[in-house]
Parts: C-alpha cells; sequence; structure tokens
C-alpha cells in the first residue's frame, strides 16, 4: 500500500532527525516542509504533529517545530530565566507589598480548565499577577514574553484534571501565596520553582 502524504513526510523527516548532531539548532516550519515535499501545510502539519507526540520534536508558537535536543536546552534556559526574574519578583513583594494586595492572588486560583490552552492561561495569568504587584511594567513585559512563548509540550492535554476538577497549579499558587503572606523567602521561591518545573516535567 503506498504512503500517505504526511506519511512519507513523517518518515524522512525522522530519518534527517537522527542523522543531526544533537547540538546542531533546527527549527521547521510548516511551511518549510511543504515546500521541500511539494505538499500543502495540512500533511507537513500531521508529520510535524506526529514527531512531536513521538517526543522527537517540540512546537513552539509563533516559531516552528525544535528538535527535542535543541528544545531541551531552550527550556532549561527559560527556566532559568524565569527563576532569576521570579526570585526577585517575590523578594520585593515579601519586603514591600501588604497582606491585602498578596491576597488578590487567590483569585487567580481555582480557575477551573478543560483544555491545555486554558491550563497555560489560567498558569500564565497568576503569574503575570505576581509581577504586576512589582509596578514594573518592563519586568512584567519580560515575563510575560518567556510565558507566552512556552511550547505547546508543557501543558499536554493528558496532563489535565477532568472537567469537574480544579487544575492542579492552583495547589501550587496557593501554596506560594501562602508563604508569601507568611513573609518566608525561601520557602516561596522554592515554591515558584516547584510550580515552574511541575509544568515542565513532560510525560514519558
Amino acid at each position: 500500500m503506498k504512503d500517505s502524504v504526511s506519511e512519507r513526510i513523517y518518515k524522512q523527516l525522522k530519518l534527517e532527525i537522527g542523522k543531526m548532531n544533537p547540538r546542531d539548532s533546527r527549527v521547521y516550519t510548516e511551511q518549510e516542509v511543504a515546500d521541500k515535499f511539494n505538499a500543502s501545510r495540512t500533511p507537513a502539519r500531521e508529520a510535524l504533529s506526529r514527531l512531536c507526540d513521538e517526543g522527537l520534536m517540540v512546537k513552539y508558537p509563533r516559531k516552528g517545530y525544535l528538535v527535542n535536543a535543541t528544545a531541551d536546552n531552550l527550556l532549561i534556559e527559560r527556566e532559568q530565566a524565569r527563576m532569576f526574574i521570579e526570585g526577585g519578583i517575590i523578594r520585593y513583594i515579601i519586603d514591600n507589598i501588604p497582606d491585602e494586595m498578596i491576597k488578590e492572588l487567590y483569585k487567580y486560583c481555582d480557575v477551573r480548565t478543560s483544555s491545555s490552552e486554558e491550563s497555560k492561561r489560567a498558569n500564565n495569568n497568576f503569574h503575570i499577577a505576581m509581577a504586576n504587584l512589582v509596578g514594573n511594567d518592563m519586568l512584567t513585559g519580560i515575563l510575560t514574553d518567556l510565558l507566552v512563548e512556552s511550547p505547546d509540550h508543557l501543558y499536554r492535554p493528558d496532563d489535565l484534571p477532568s472537567r469537574k476538577a480544579y487544575a492542579p497549579t492552583d495547589t501550587r499558587h496557593k501554596m506560594i501565596i501562602k508563604h508569601l503572606l507568611d513573609r518566608d523567602p525561601d520557602k516561596a521561591v522554592a515554591a515558584v520553582k516547584n510550580d515552574i518545573m511541575g509544568h515542565h516535567t513532560r510525560k514519558e
């Protein structure tokens, strides 16, 4: 039986990835793949999505599909950048922001989600709200860019709760708020790290 277009693209790309140097930086776009194989974007997208499902590639919004070794390195850098920024935010809040304003963060908890996009948005809103307490628009903008550019695999649908359950991030977010109110910077920073790492753990 003759392979479909998407199957042919998938097999060829998988061979290419297998021959790549792990340290090579390689980004594929749907249009690039479609042009390369003289196909439409639909089979190109199907092939790339299949490679993502197998863990060989990772999709980044508005950028393209990265070979996983490259994506993992970028993910580590993103985690480090967020920890540096959010660690400073935590310490500023503890030293300068009153309890009443910190408690406003609770309204970003207990958010019901039923899709990966909703889970991502709920998490982003909480962290951006924390940054807003500092009152520095540039700082908030930098963190927002880091959050918005997070790859899709960080919020896989199979990691989500049922429609009747609350998002698992709520427990972690409430723990961050608790430590902020306790004025405990070490525990608050550790809770933020746990939240970041919790989202960035990919299931095998």
